[in-house]
């Protein structure tokens, strides 16, 4: 090392090109600082000129910045954006709220009135029928439902509350005789026949097995297209205020059940007016979660049409708290109805092997409670009844309202 530092001097230190190819120096930079360094350690002068060192420009420090994250570059561009938007957000807010409103003209005009421009252009308005009312000596008055429990507590968005949010329930009632042998006799044979052996399953020309609690879900019985179309045009009003479903969505109004030992059912709702697509309906009510005031109150109304169920056989309805995992569990029996929020969660229980191959028919009405005044609120629990039984989390709400009820009258008591 020593000795060609001394053959060639300055020229050992430098790359060398020789043939077109570079060659390494003889001494290495680090060798030549040791030389140098023991050099000055021995008293003895370095005669070789210092290298020039050339600046790092991607090094910390040095001249060339460091790039830096995007967002930080970015910081500018975004301030003024956010700067720009807040600029006329009253004037956003105001007009979102307005077009969540309901549109102009009373709530039965909307949905049973079609405009002459509307005809013009083929449009129908919102797809509601309201029922026919006939004879009866049945009235709601007086009625004492066998259950009337709510469940769900929870806080949702509410455009009819000054906060923005409301206390929402999911109720559960049961009537019991809310109809008769006649009425019972007649749907039964409507959906099987006349003298139909339930012991055979139900009747093929009926029923298929393609009815589904969700997507890939287990098939089980339902009622057959044919049959649901009989039932929708007998329980619709004709005349010239009936109005077609619209082509671009499907709702049917009735469900049939024929639950069979072994079936498969999963949780589900049957509707949630929050998430339904766009349609005529939502153009008219926006999106809401079920029970807004001054808006339609969505309604499963379930009949179970068996003359007899044995508690051995199973195949009740359950209902199901989201918060808590518990719930409710109701039989099938005669003239039994159920009435549920169209939201809450529940399922229908397989019969067991007791009842051998004898289904369990129901039949599910989907109807709509429609508010008679500006925001009035829609409720199956019916004010003369009293407060609705609180299972899972409405239970735990009304632990605290006690408990804070309990620490106010307290207060008050006290000097």
């Amino acid at each position: 090392m020593a000795s060609a530092l001394k053959k060639f001097g300055e020229a050992a230190l430098k790359p060398r090109l020789v043939n077109g190819l570079w060659h390494k120096p003889k001494v290495s930079a680090r060798q030549a600082a040791d030389l140098k360094k023991a050099a000055l350690f021995e008293g003895r002068e370095w005669p070789y000129p210092e290298e020039e060192k050339k600046p790092n420009k991607r090094g910390f420090g040095q001249y060339k910045p460091l790039k830096g994250h995007k967002h930080e570059k970015e910081k500018a561009i975004r301030e003024a954006k956010v700067a720009e938007n807040l600029a006329d957000m009253a004037k956003k807010i105001a007009a979102y709220r307005e077009s969540r409103k309901l549109k102009e003209g009373s709530l039965m005009d909307r949905l049973l009135s079609t405009t002459k421009a509307e005809e013009d252009a083929g449009e129908a308005g919102v797809p509601f029928r309201l029922l026919e009312t006939g004879a009866t000596e049945w009235s709601p008055d007086g009625v004492q439902p066998t259950l009337n429990a709510r469940v769900d507590a929870r806080l949702v968005p509410s455009l009819a509350s000054p906060d923005g949010m409301r206390l929402d329930y999911a109720h559960v009632v049961v009537l019991d005789n809310f109809f008769g042998e006649p009425e019972r006799r007649a749907l039964l044979d409507h959906l099987t026949a006349p003298g139909w052996d339930h012991l055979q399953g139900p009747p093929l020309n009926k029923w298929e097995r393609e009815t589904a609690d969700g997507a890939g879900a287990a098939k089980t019985w339902g009622l057959r297209d044919s049959v649901l179309e009989q039932l929708r045009t007998s329980a619709e009003p004709g005349g010239e205020d009936s109005r077609e479903p619209e082509q671009a969505t499907f709702c049917a109004p009735f469900v049939g059940n024929a639950a069979v030992a072994g079936d498969q059912y999963t949780w589900h709702v049957d509707a949630d007016p929050a998430t339904l697509p766009d349609s005529r309906w939502t153009e008219a009510f926006g999106d809401y979660v079920n029970g807004e005031p001054g808006r339609p109150l969505l309604v499963s109304l379930l009949l179970y049409l068996d003359e007899a169920w044995p508690r051995d056989w199973a195949a009740g309805t359950l209902f199901l708290d989201c918060e808590t995992d518990v719930g409710l569990v109701v039989r099938p029996k005669r003239y039994r109805a159920v009435l549920m929020d169209q939201d809450v969660l529940h399922r229908v229980s397989a019969p067991s092997a007791a009842a051998g191959g004898r289904p369990r028919y129901s039949l599910v009405w989907k109807l709509a409670f429609l508010p008679k005044a500006a925001g009035q609120e829609c409720c199956l629990a019916r004010p003369e009844w009293g407060l609705p039984t609180s299972v899972g989390s409405a239970a735990r709400v009304e632990a605290v309202r006690r408990s804070l009820a309990r620490k106010r009258k307290a207060q008050e008591v006290q000097p």
